[in-house]
């Protein structure tokens, strides 16, 4: 876990946000990482922002797909 405050040493403190409240008002949200916890943060972008562009390298969102919106996940889930 990283502290917060994060100590940068280029931005000074960084706040560090809870991943929710983080991606809370994102318009794009890029998938760098296949942890565990990002499926359950984009299933909750599907149905708190549908309209938000994701970027999946790791195809966490089962949508076989690089680039889709977040509504695209309820698709996933029902194949």
């Amino acid at each position: 876990n990283l502290s917060d405050p994060i100590d940068d040493p280029t931005n000074g403190q960084v706040k560090n946000l809870p991943l929710s409240e983080a991606l809370s008002e994102a318009e794009i949200v890029f998938v760098a990482m296949n942890h565990d916890e990002f499926e359950d943060a984009l299933k909750a972008c599907m149905k708190e922002m549908p309209e938000t562009w994701i970027v999946d390298i790791w195809n966490v969102g089962g949508t076989d797909r690089i680039y889709y919106q977040a509504a695209a996940l309820s698709q996933a889930e029902s194949s």
